[in-house]
């Protein structure tokens, strides 16, 4: 249900000009995102949240994370070093990846991890035609090369490609200004009262903590 502090499903990029800078970035993200996808080593590509997908393919949604909740991945962030210059320059960043979804997929319907948080889009790679996009409650965007998304995802929200080919967005969350909650005070919060088992089976509570004293991922 909409509230005060979660008005809207989706955002206009004009409700937040500072990241309309992103936009004029697609091109040197995409370059360097091929670089990625074209090395044979790179195995940093993590399959993520197994049980919200459905669809064909096996590891049909995976993430190449720079930040999460704060923590840096260090491999990743030096194997892309134009696009983290890019993403620290997000303002009050909170997690921050490369979201690949091969075709024939669709994300099912789930809500995100807080209604302090928004989340955001900036598609790169997208397949021709409307085959790519959200849904958020009872309203539809596609995904368009280069032009930014910002949405709700604390609302029952899915999303899907039903191309042959994959979709590669740069995805990242930002705090929600109603809210008055910093990056920071979000992602402790987050992490002190982590309870999502597929996080857990990655590390162990203790683990995380302590990761997050060290702004360091521990994958």
């Amino acid at each position: 249900m909409k509230t005060d502090k979660n008005p809207k499903y989706f955002y206009d990029t004009t409700d937040f000009p500072h990241l309309k800078f992103l936009e004029s970035e697609t091109e040197t993200l995409n370059k360097e995102l091929h670089q990625l996808a074209s090395n044979p080593l790179n195995t940093a590509w993590l399959e993520t949240f197994p049980d919200y997908t459905s669809g064909i393919a096996p590891k049909a949604w995976e993430v190449f994370t720079f930040r999460f909740f704060g923590m840096n991945h260090s491999e990743n962030i030096r194997l892309s070093p134009k696009t983290y210059e890019i993403i620290s320059s997000i303002p009050s960043l909170i997690s921050c990846d490369f979201s690949k979804m091969k075709g024939q997929t669709e994300i099912l319907p789930h809500k995100g991890y807080s209604k302090m948080a928004l989340r955001c889009h900036l598609p790169l790679l997208v397949p021709e035609g409307n085959t790519c996009g959200i849904m958020v409650g009872d309203e539809v965007r596609f995904h368009e090369e280069g032009k930014l998304i910002i949405f709700d995802d604390s609302f029952t929200h899915s999303a899907w490609n039903r191309s042959h080919s994959e979709r590669i967005v740069l995805m990242f969350d930002i705090p929600n200004p109603l809210w008055g909650y910093t990056s920071e005070e979000i992602s402790s919060y987050k992490v002190k009262h982590l309870d999502d088992p597929f996080l857990l089976n990655i590390a162990t509570k203790e683990r995380w903590l302590e990761a997050y004293e060290q702004k360091i991922l521990p994958l």
